[in-house]
Formats: C-alpha cells, structure tokens, sequence
C-alpha cells in the first residue's frame, strides 16, 4: 500500500521520537569533487565554451604623492585636542592678549591654528566641522592674525570629510568669502586649485543628491574657465572630477546621473588630449566611478551595456600603454554585478575566468578575484534561467572552498552559501531538495555556520519542490527534518518566516484532506506559543485551513464575517 506525501507528519511533529515513513524512491547522485589544494585555481572550475580611494593616496591630480606630515604632537587623542583648541579660543578671546602680553602654553599664531584645524579635520569626530569652523571665525576676529589660503582650505576639508547636509553651503560660503577678500583686505586668501577641491568634494559628500550633484558639476565647470584666466591658480584636476563623478554615481535621483557622469569622464578626455594640463588625466578611479553611476542607474541591461563599455575603452587604453588604467579587481566586479543583476551569468562567469587568468599570469594582486567577486557570479546563475544554474553556482562553491585551503579570504561566507541554496531553490532539477539540504551540510562543516535564514532557504527548495508523488514526499521529510534540526540547534531559532515557509511546503506537498487541516492547526499553535504570527503565516493560513479550521485557530479574537478581511492587527499581540 502506498504512503502519501503526509507520511505521518502530524505524529512527528507532536512526538519527534516516531520515525516517518518514506516512500522508497531512486534518484540521481550529483558528486562534487574537490580539487587538491595544490591545484591550480583555474583548473578547478570548468570554463564555459579593496582599493584605495582616490582621495587618501593621490594628488588632486589623481597621481601619487608622498605620505602625508602629520603632525608631531599626539591629536588621536580626541580629548587633548579638545583641550588645546578650547585654550586657544579662550586666550583669544580678548584682542589684546597676544602671546607677547600674556605668553600660554600654546603660542598664538597662525601655524597654530592651522594645525589644530588640520588635525580636527583628520580627527574623524562628529564636531570636527564645527571646531574647525570655531577656530577660523576667531583667526578672522583676531586682530593679529589673519587667516590665508590654507586656513580656509583646511577648515572646507573638515566640513567635506563630516559629510554632512550643510557641508556643501558652508564650503560654498567659505569659498565666496575667500573671493571677496582676496580681492580686497586679504589677498592671502585667494582660492586655489586645492580650495575648489575640498568645496566639490564637501558637495559630493554631503548627501545631497541631485542638487550636491549639481553644485558640484557647476564648481568644476568654474574650475575649467578660471584655469583658461591669467594670474588665477585653480585648474581642474582628476581628483576635483572624480568628486563630480561620484556625487552623480550617489545621486540615483536624475534620470540621466549616470549619462552626466560618462559626460564628465569626457570632458575629462578631451581636456587631456589639449595637452596643456596633465594633472587632468582620467585614472583607473574616475572610470571606475562612471561605472558605478551606471550600476546605481537601475537602468538594467542598458547599464550593463554601458558598464561593458567603458570597461573595454579602459582596457584598451591600458593594453596601448596607459599603465594608470589597468583595471583592478573593483572595476571587475563593478562589470560582473552589472551583469548579474540582469542574469547574463556567462558573462559574469568569463569576466571571473579573465580575472583568474591574469592574477595566475602576472600575481598581481590588484586584480586578483576576491570574496565579491565571486559572489557576485554564485548570484548571476542564480538568478539566471538557465538550466544548468544550480550546478554553476554550486561549481563555483566548490571552487571557493578549494581556494580557501591556501587564501582563507576567499572562505565562502553566509552569502556565498544562501545564494546557492536559492540557486537550486529557483531551479526546475530533480532532487533540489537534497542538493539545497547538502549545501547546509557543507556549511555546517565549514569555519562559516549556519543561521535561521540558511535553514528556511533549504525549506523553501522544499516548498518549490515539482515531481512525482516520491518527490514531493522526500521534499516534505527534509522540510520537517530541517525544522526540527533549526528548533534543536545552536544556530538559531524559528522565526516567522519558518513557520510561513514550512506552511508553504504543506500547500505544495500534501493533499488537501483532513491529515494536512491537522497539521496547519498544529503548525500554527507553535507559532502562536512562539509568538511568531505575522502577516506571510497568515496568508498561508488564509490558503491552506478550511473554514472550520481557520474560525477555529481565530477562537473569539476575529468578528469579521470573512476570512479575507482579516488582518495581522485583528490578532492578540502576543501570538
């Protein structure tokens, strides 16, 4: 006599001790071998026929320069810092106290000031804006000391690196005092290349989407026009633009951010190619950055077109000589997540093979695929309709593991495991239940453990389950032993998307008979007990529970005449 798809599942959930019944079933194998650990990388996976930004270590031209002269007195000390900007403020106070009338601890002059801001504007305090602000407003009221160029530049850098809503005004502010009086009072003050700089970069910074953006492309157009101007010591430079490029990349709310930032990178060119300014030379970071505006665009496969070509422009540019645009691994996995969100998996997956390939030929590291990288591809083929993306992605785990024994950065994580189990959840193959559930295993048995969300993905391959009667039996036995396995394990516990999840398999799995009536009335005690009823156990509830049984589970709690009608606050709040 046959068992159905039940097989006993109420007596298990009520006494774990029973033992279900299977269906005795044969089904294929899928073995995955590991590589050696000494294989070589790029024979383990079957071809198909953090980088620095560019603001820490360059020049605002983009190139190198040497490491920054900090200065020699402590200031990561956050309270010493305080200390001595406050005494200074407090003994300027009074004009007449100079360090002649009334000689302090620290001398009043303008080197002092300078450094205390500078050192505010590296500190990486909340109230560093503010402090830098403090001690340039008392250099301007101080009627010895006046405050020049690199006062004012430097109190614009604090206000870019706070990153906050009023950076951009404020720095904008500074900026046209600086214009005013440098033709006037105080020619010292006269902006620089390094002033325009810091105000686009404030912009950028400042979060404030289209409008930052917007400042910014316009300050960079000023830079261009000044830079053509005698006597005036601003010139755009690769670092001022790539502030540009990435205020529209963050933008996201234009219709053509991702167009404006391309059209910069342009300009960008065409600058360079007059052959008068150097400094104005795109690098690996501004193109970079223009491919990222794109990736944020949402624009889909357009995007990915875009990314694509800016890509190969970069690497052709790079094979002809220009050794500044070799691409790293960020521009790499800028190209690969483009073309996973769109699934073209096999592009994603060539890109990775490119990757491998150059790192195995050169060992250069810049562009040697990393933890994202391989991400990215494990969730291009998952989200691909091809039908052998479920053994891709899991190849490329394999691949990962193999890796891991002597690069234990590329340790598959959580992300890495999940992505294949929803691989093989999306996938239409046979035994995907198994192949979902061998992955936890793999993880569980990994440096990586697993948590409640690993546990509902393999319960969801189980809901997605299609087959014949033995099938969709086998799916059910792993959804209850999977569940039983979360309840009792040190990773995690149910949560409402189990409870809504293995409700889910119910209405896939079983027959619609008095034997699954009584297993979605015990499920949903257990969640009630758990208090874990939200909205997705409802509307599996809603499916699955006949009348009889749904009044039931509602007792007195519910007047509504119809079930459809009824809503999460309609329930007591501790269920």
């Amino acid at each position: 006599m046959k068992i159905g798809p039940i097989i006993l599942l109420v007596q298990l959930i009520t006494i774990p001790q029973i033992k279900c019944y299977i269906i005795p079933q044969t089904f294929r194998l899928f073995h995955i071998t590991n590589s050696q650990s000494n294989t070589k990388r790029h024979q383990v996976l079957t071809p198909l026929s953090s980088e620095p930004s560019a603001s820490s270590s360059s020049t605002p031209s983009g190139g190198k320069r040497k490491t920054r002269t900090t200065p020699k007195r402590k200031t990561s000390d956050i309270s010493l810092l305080k200390k001595r900007s406050n005494d200074l403020l407090r003994l300027t106070q009074l004009p007449e106290v100079t360090s002649q009338t009334h000689p302090p601890k620290i001398k009043i002059n303008k080197r002092n000031f300078n450094w205390l801001i500078d050192a505010w504007a590296f500190s990486g305090h909340p109230d560093a804006a503010q402090y830098a602000l403090s001690l340039l407003q008392r250099m301007e009221s101080h009627p010895l000391i006046t405050p020049d160029v690199r006062s004012y530049t430097k109190v614009i850098n604090a206000l870019s690196r706070s990153r906050l809503p009023t950076a951009g005004d404020k720095a904008e502010e500074i900026l046209e005092r600086m214009n005013e009086l440098s033709s006037g009072a105080n020619p010292s003050a006269k902006p620089n290349t390094y002033t325009y700089t810091g105000v686009i970069e404030a912009w950028s910074n400042s979060g404030r989407g289209v409008e930052g953006a917007q400042r910014a492309e316009a300050l960079s157009k000023k830079m261009v026009a000044l830079s053509q101007e005698k006597g005036e010591d601003v010139k755009p430079t690769a670092r001022s633009f790539n502030a540009v490029i990435s205020a529209w990349a963050k933008s996201r709310g234009a219709e053509d951010s991702a167009q404006r930032a391309e059209d910069t990178l342009e300009i960008m060119e065409e600058l360079y190619a007059r052959g008068d300014n150097p400094d104005v030379k795109p690098n690996v970071f501004n193109y970079n950055a223009v491919m990222s505006a794109w990736s944020n665009s949402g624009e889909g496969a357009s995007a990915a077109d875009h990314i694509e070509g800016i890509f190969e422009r970069m690497k052709d540019l790079y094979e002809k000589g220009d050794e500044g645009l070799k691409p790293t691994s960020a521009s790499y996995n800028t190209v690969i997540s483009a073309w996973a969100k769109v699934g073209n998996a096999a592009r994603a997956e060539e890109l990775l093979w490119e990757m491998e390939n150059e790192f195995e030929r050169t060992g250069d590291k810049t562009v040697e695929p990393n933890l994202k990288t391989f991400n990215s591809v494990i969730n291009a083929w998952a989200k691909s309709r091809d039908v052998n993306a479920a053994y891709r992605a899991e190849q490329i785990l394999t691949n990962m593991t193999s890796i891991s024994a002597t690069n234990p950065s590329l340790t598959p994580d959580v992300t890495s495991f999940s992505t294949v189990i929803n691989a093989w959840a999306r996938s239409h193959n046979y035994a995907k239940a198994d192949r979902a559930r061998n992955i936890l295993r793999q993880m569980q048995l990994s440096p990586i453990k697993p948590n409640t969300i690993i546990f509902n993905s393999v319960m969801n391959a189980c809901a997605f389950t299609v087959g014949d009667e033995a099938e969709q039996s086998r799916a059910m036995e792993i959804a209850h032993e999977t569940y039983m396995e979360l309840e009792d394990s040190p990773y995690g516990t149910p949560d409402e998307i189990t409870f809504g999840t293995f409700l889910k398999v119910c209405s896939n799995q079983m027959p619609d008979n008095e034997s699954r009536q009584r297993v979605v009335h015990l499920v949903f005690k257990k969640c009630c007990n758990g208090g874990m009823v939200g909205d997705l156990v409802l509307q599996q509830v809603k499916v699955l529970a006949d009348d009889n049984l749904f009044w039931t589970l509602m007792d007195t709690h519910v007047n509504h005449k119809n079930r459809k009608d009824v809503t999460i606050a309609d329930l007591p709040r501790e269920w």
